[in-house]
C-alpha cells in the first residue's frame, strides 16, 4: 500500500454540471491533465472538493472515478470525516473499497463546546482502530471553528494507524512542536502554499495546497531549492507565491480555484448551491493577479 506522505498534493475540486449534478467525465479529464503535472498525489473530497455538499454515494462515485482515471502510483487520499463516529467509519470503509490509499478525517465540530482534547484524540483513535487504511487528521479551524491542540494531536499520533496530519493554520510554532513531539511515524503537511518555506524549515514534509491544483511546479520549485540548500532562491520563489495564493484561497476560495483550473486546460465549472459563482469583476481581478505573477499570459 502506497502511503508516502511527502511532497506536493493537490486537493482537487469536485466538478459539477450547470444543474448541480456531478460531472464525472470532467473529473476524469482533469485527472488526466494532473497526471502530467509535478504532483505527488491527490486529495479528493477535501474542502476544495466541497465535501460537505456531497452525499455519501456521490463521494464514493468521485473516488471511483479518480482511481479509474489515475495511471500513476500516486497517493489517493480521501476525505471521509463526518460529524458522527459511525458515519466516519462507514464512509472510510467504503472509501478504502473504492480505491483510496489513505483517509483525511476532519475534526468533528458541530458540538465544539464539548470537543475536549481527550474527546478529539479518542475520536481519531477510534476511527483508526476501525479503518482498513491509514488515516490522517485534518485541522482546519477557518471552516470548523475548532482548533485541535498540540497535545491532542500528539496523543492521537501515538496510534500506529494514524500516520499524519494536514495542518491548515499558519501556526509554525505549533507545527514545530508537533514535528518535535514523540511521534516518529507521524508526518505533518501544511495546508498553505503561502508559508511553505518556513514550514519546511521546521520539518514539515510537504503541502496539500489549493495552489497545487493549477501551479504545482511553483511549489515544487520551492521544495527543490530548500532541499538543495539554496535558501536564497527558495525565499524568492516563496515570496512570489504569497499574493496569488491569497487571492485564490482566502479571497475567492473554491470558485477561484476552479477559475484557475480553466487556465490550464481543465474543467472548473460551477460551485454547488447555495454558494455563489465568481462575478465577472471578481474573475477579472483574479486573472489580473495571475497575469502579474506569470501564471497566465
Amino acid at each position: 500500500m502506497h502511503t508516502k506522505l511527502e511532497g506536493v498534493f493537490a486537493p482537487i475540486p469536485t466538478p459539477f454540471n450547470a444543474d448541480g449534478s456531478l460531472a464525472l467525465d470532467k473529473l476524469a479529464h482533469n485527472i488526466a491533465i494532473w497526471e502530467t503535472m509535478e504532483l505527488d498525489g491527490y486529495v479528493a473530497l477535501g474542502s476544495n472538493g466541497e465535501f460537505p455538499l456531497l452525499t455519501a454515494d456521490e463521494k464514493i462515485a468521485v473516488l471511483e472515478t479518480c482511481r479509474s482515471a489515475m495511471k500513476s502510483d500516486r497517493l489517493l487520499i480521501a476525505g471521509t470525516g463526518c460529524e458522527s463516529l459511525a458515519q466516519t467509519i462507514d464512509l472510510t470503509k467504503r472509501a478504502a473499497a473504492a480505491g483510496a490509499d489513505t483517509t483525511l478525517v476532519v475534526t468533528p465540530f458541530y458540538f465544539k463546546n464539548r470537543a475536549t482534547d481527550s474527546m478529539l484524540a479518542g475520536y481519531f483513535k477510534s476511527v483508526a482502530d476501525a479503518s482498513p487504511m491509514p488515516i490522517m487528521i485534518y485541522n482546519v479551524p477557518a471552516y470548523t471553528g475548532l482548533f485541535m491542540s498540540t497535545e491532542a494531536v500528539l496523543d492521537a499520533a501515538q496510534h500506529a494507524n494514524i500516520i499524519g496530519m494536514k495542518e491548515s493554520t499558519t501556526d509554525v510554532v505549533k507545527m514545530a512542536q508537533i514535528v518535535a513531539g514523540n511521534a516518529p511515524n507521524f508526518t505533518l503537511l501544511t495546508g498553505s502554499a503561502s508559508g511553505f518555506l518556513p514550514c519546511l524549515s521546521i520539518g514539515v514534509k510537504g503541502t496539500i495546497s489549493a495552489f497545487a491544483n493549477f501551479a504545482p511546479e511553483r511549489i515544487q520549485a520551492v521544495k527543490r531549492a530548500f532541499d538543495s540548500g539554496d535558501l536564497a532562491t527558495a525565499m524568492t520563489l516563496q515570496h512570489a507565491l504569497i499574493e496569488p495564493n491569497k487571492a485564490v484561497t482566502a479571497k475567492y476560495g473554491v470558485a477561484g480555484v476552479k477559475a484557475m483550473l480553466e487556465t490550464r486546460g481543465m474543467y472548473g465549472g460551477h460551485i454547488r448551491a447555495p454558494y455563489p459563482q465568481l462575478t465577472d469583476a471578481e474573475r477579472a481581478d483574479l486573472m489580473a493577479i495571475a497575469r502579474r505573477y506569470d501564471l497566465i499570459q
